[in-house]
């Protein structure tokens, strides 16, 4: 079998459409290895109440659809399995009835009265979870356009690989940019989840 370890997730997906059932293993495995990892970046919360089966199902599921769904050029292969997993997870907890009484707050809407303005206790309980749970969520907000110019993916980045441990200048290195602007950056991250959150249409940006 050639070697794939080095391949992109876009490259295995090409190969395995045209009936490569090496590469088809590779991403698979690739992916299944990593399905509890990646189902707590879909949604930490959903992945501490789901049952191991639960979370396997959902990761297939998941992954069948995308196999099939994702469009080259449209993002990353990666970005749009979490998204997927992460529906496919809700579904599971709705069908379980793990959900029920609960009132979350969507991304996709607004509380009447609120004016779209939350803090984030108003939308995660904190008590007890990882702080990742906060990066996660703005991720998510982020990529369906429900945050303006006020934050950004390299701010994230910096906030995820702090959270992780990595010192200002580990991060410097590794993300290759300069440590003062990955201290501004983790600072406007800080300010971010201190402050309030909206959700709602992103402002057009306006011509120069």
């Amino acid at each position: 079998m050639p070697s794939f370890e080095t391949s992109s997730d876009e490259a295995l997906l090409l190969l395995s459409r045209e009936g490569n059932l090496d590469a088809r293993f590779v991403l698979t495995e690739r992916y299944f290895r990593l399905r509890k990892e990646s189902a707590k970046r879909a949604s930490y919360a959903l992945a501490k109440i789901l049952e191991d089966w639960d979370l396997n199902l959902s990761f297939f599921i998941a992954f069948e659809n995308c196999f099939m769904g994702y469009q080259f050029g449209k993002g990353r292969f990666s970005t749009y399995f979490l998204g997927s997993l992460r529906h496919e997870m809700s579904k599971e907890a709705e069908k379980e009835h793990l959900l029920d009484g609960l009132n979350p707050v969507s991304l996709d809407n607004t509380v009447p009265g609120s004016e779209g303005e939350y803090t984030f206790h108003d939308v995660i309980s904190s008590t007890g979870e990882d702080p990742r749970i906060y990066v996660n969520y703005l991720e998510e907000a982020l990529s369906l356009g429900k945050i303006g110019e006020d934050l950004s993916e390299e701010t994230l980045e910096v906030a995820r690989l702090r959270i992780d441990g990595l010192s200002f200048r580990a991060i410097a290195e590794k993300m290759n940019v300069n440590i003062k602007r990955v201290r501004k950056l983790y600072s406007q991250y800080e300010k971010y989840v201190s402050g309030k959150i909206k959700f709602g249409p992103v402002p057009t940006s306006k011509k120069k």
